[in-house]
């Protein structure tokens, strides 16, 4: 049984509670909603807003994917970095790999994407991190060589999942409009038999 319990929750206006954005995204939430809990033991008082529950659950999703498709000898992943100008959306991107993977008998086990903002990483742009059946080839498939509306999405190997997936879990929370999703998943994250 958990040691703590929800109070309340408490709408209100505070500047200091936006989530992080770049200059070029427009848009601010205006309004923050806040739970407030209670350790049941300390009887102690703490909030958590909709930023660090977006961040919680993304975190979440991240560190079972990796730990799904952590051993080495059965899972190959492939991170891509791909700027916000070659898709605003994930939907066509994957698509369009679903049916590269197909057409080269490659099985696509599960996949992470999340949203980011960084001066060195193209400006805005999506992470994706995707699982398929361990690759023995030192060279970097040609199925994965991809461009989308005539731009470039750059991938390869991960050396290091730990050290990506520290990486992805150590982002800000970035806002890119209003409805639209900061980071997404397959329905399923498929494992090999045994």
């Amino acid at each position: 049984m958990s040691n703590i319990k929800f109070v309340f929750r408490k709408h209100f206006w505070n500047r200091s509670n936006k989530i992080n954005m770049s200059p070029k995204i427009s848009g601010v939430r205006k309004e923050a909603h806040r739970d407030v809990f209670q350790n049941k033991i300390t009887k102690e008082l703490f909030e958590i807003g909709d930023v660090e529950k977006l961040r919680y659950k993304r975190n979440n999703m991240l560190k079972i994917f990796f730990e799904t498709y952590s051993d080495t000898s059965r899972y190959s992943l492939i991170e891509f970095g791909l700027p916000y100008i070659v898709s605003v959306e994930m939907s066509p991107i994957m698509s369009k790999l679903r049916k590269r993977c197909k057409a080269k008998n490659i099985k696509l086990l599960g996949y992470v994407w999340m949203y980011d903002v960084g001066e060195e990483n193209f400006g805005s742009h999506f992470h994706l991190v995707i699982a398929v059946k361990k690759i023995n080839k030192r060279k970097y498939p040609k199925c994965f060589k991809m461009s989308f509306k005539k731009k470039k999405m750059h991938g390869d190997f991960v050396r290091n999942s730990e050290a990506l997936k520290n990486y992805l879990i150590g982002k800000e929370i970035f806002e890119r409009g209003y409805k639209k999703k900061v980071y997404g998943k397959s329905i399923k994250f498929k494992e090999l038999k045994k």
